[in-house]
């Protein structure tokens, strides 16, 4: 049984030959599934997803090599400056399973994977303003997002443009109490999200950020706790999981070459060991293992 070949959705009027034709849109980034999941075993239709930037607005926000998602279960892009199209193929049934991933690592094999899903919380992207803040809209954030629905690019309280990027803004969203539905306060959004923005706005904006209510002692590199990067950027200590290892070490002691775990298996004690290298991706669970100019390369 094979799937409908080459349906799409998010796709614009535009037909997809019209994409390359011009230098906007113009394809940025893709990526497949081939329709496998370790947690099912259903068989699926293959995908492909395109990412395609539509202006010359939208070049700020992707020159570090990543983009910005509204959230939810389908990383929406920013329409209004990007689109997001994905094409279902075949099953693995099928004999041309596979055949659109071919097809576009034949003609445009330096975009696949290119563009990382953006993972901080503040991101400056030009003529508008990306903030990864919980709580804004929705019934937990209709306070504040109706007091301020204008300062949204389309409608979307991820996105704020750049003219409304201002003080008083900023010490508003500072400032928020959100609340559940019972009516008490979300008291994470001001311990635990509040903190890493006044961080990211303090590297990011420094003009801004010396004029705001708020203030943070924090380390700069506690920015990247919990995040994946290269063993080889980071100082001699310990790391957490390696990404896409399976029953391998929670922790791993990196030496400056390899990177050094043991683990408890029938109650045997083994030690492992791998070499350090720029695809090895590790968690960061230390400060001291992050070099202060990786902060602002990441």
């Amino acid at each position: 049984m094979t799937g409908t070949p080459f349906s799409c959705y998010n796709v614009g009027r535009e037909s997809r030959g019209t994409y390359m034709g011009n230098k906007y849109p113009r394809l940025i980034s893709w990526n497949y599934w081939d329709g496998t999941s370790l947690f099912s075993r259903k068989n699926s239709a293959e995908e492909l997803t395109e990412y395609y930037i539509l202006d010359g607005d939208g070049e700020k926000e992707i020159e570090d090599g990543t983009l910005t998602d509204a959230g939810g279960s389908f990383r929406s892009v920013n329409r209004t400056h990007f689109k997001k199209v994905v094409r279902t193929g075949y099953t693995r049934n099928s004999k041309k399973h596979k055949d659109i991933y071919f097809a576009m690592q034949d003609k445009y094999p330096e975009l696949e994977n290119k563009l990382k899903f953006f993972e901080g919380i503040l991101k400056d992207c030009g003529s508008y303003v990306y903030i990864n803040l919980p709580w804004l809209s929705g019934w937990h954030g209709y306070d504040f997002y109706s007091k301020h629905e204008d300062v949204f690019l389309e409608n979307n309280s991820c996105y704020i443009k750049k003219e409304c990027w201002t003080v008083e803004l900023i010490n508003e969203l500072i400032h928020y109490k959100p609340r559940n539905f019972e009516g008490c306060v979300i008291t994470d959004y001001q311990e635990k999200y509040i903190p890493q923005f006044l961080l990211s706005l303090k590297i990011k904006f420094p003009e801004l950020y010396e004029n705001v209510d708020g203030k943070t002692d924090k380390d700069a590199r506690e920015l990247l706790l919990g995040k994946f990067v290269p063993v080889t950027k980071l100082n001699v200590g310990t790391v957490g999981v390696v990404r896409g290892g399976f029953c391998l070490p929670d922790t791993w002691y990196y030496d400056g070459e390899y990177l050094n775990g043991t683990k408890q298996e029938y109650g045997l004690t083994v030690e492992m060991r791998i070499k350090a290298t720029d695809e090895v991706l590790v968690k960061i669970i230390d400060v001291s293992t992050v070099p202060f100019d990786l902060v602002s390369e990441q």
